[in-house]
């Protein structure tokens, strides 16, 4: 990579190019690279505020991104993003530990909640003529978040229930009372996926001896192939539409996709 690259992964970064960004950053791009004044690519994901931007944290951290890099007036990704409200980035990074918040009061010092806005305020300004010619790929982020909700969900309810014979007690309710889902998969109506349509969970008798987590949505068809072919191979059995699709068959499952505007989708976890 040239030593320009950080450049291309902060643009990314802000603009909530997911794809880019795992592909910059596989070809040695450094997440924590800062720009002129102090800023990694964590700084300018939490900038936008919006679900793209939360999904672009979780993806920077798991790729080494670090949450607690300070710029050079010594505010972290962390401080831009309560300061721009971004609570789903917010969650990602307290995820990734936790945090001195004296540490943090001392890196702060000197620096008024006006200033830390007016500082972002003026970064996303200039920001606009720098990558304001980039498209926002909305169906890419919102299949990038409706992923990452169905990895947490999974995982949470997996640990949840290590221990326990089968999922018998496994609900829709029962996984939101637990905070199971990420922030920006929650609506006072209940959890949702990426692109608005709501996310159901239970357990299923008969599949297996112990029955079987079922997590089940409706996408729009145009996102449904790539959604199993991402998240498909980490479960037991997916149903498009009702029909058992074998994710790693890319012509099956775009067929069983086609059925219309939006289409069901199953994820099984055998117990």
């Amino acid at each position: 990579m040239t030593s320009l690259a950080h450049i291309d992964l902060h643009r990314a970064a802000f603009d909530g190019r997911s794809t880019l960004v795992r592909r910059l950053i596989a070809e040695g791009a450094d997440p924590n690279e800062p720009d002129d004044h102090g800023r990694n690519a964590l700084h300018w994901a939490t900038v936008p505020g919006d679900r793209r931007s939360a999904a672009m944290v979780g993806v920077l951290l798991r790729r080494g991104g670090n949450p607690f890099q300070p710029d050079n007036k010594g505010l972290t990704p962390e401080d831009w993003a309560r300061a721009r409200g971004n609570r789903g980035a917010l969650r990602w990074i307290r995820r990734a530990g936790s945090i001195d918040a004296a540490r943090r009061a001392s890196r702060s010092a000197g620096f008024t909640l006006v200033e830390v806005l007016c500082s972002i305020a003026a970064s996303v300004v200039l920001s606009a003529g720098v990558f304001g010619f980039y498209g926002h790929a909305r169906d890419a982020a919102n299949l990038e978040t409706t992923t990452e909700t169905v990895v947490a969900i999974v995982t949470a309810a997996e640990r949840a229930y290590a221990a326990s014979g089968d999922y018998r007690n496994l609900t829709t309710e029962s996984a939101v009372a637990e905070g199971w889902l990420p922030e920006n998969g929650r609506t006072p109506a209940g959890p949702v996926n990426g692109f608005e349509q709501p996310i159901t969970l239970g357990h299923a008798d008969g599949a297996k001896p112990n029955g079987a987590l079922v997590l089940t949505q409706d996408l729009p068809s145009g996102a449904c192939a790539a959604l199993v072919a991402n998240t498909g191979p980490s479960f037991n059995r997916v149903l498009v539409g009702g029909q058992v699709v074998d994710p790693s068959n890319a012509t099956g499952v775009a067929a069983a996709c086609a059925g219309g505007d939006l289409v069901t989708v199953e994820f099984d976890r055998w117990k």
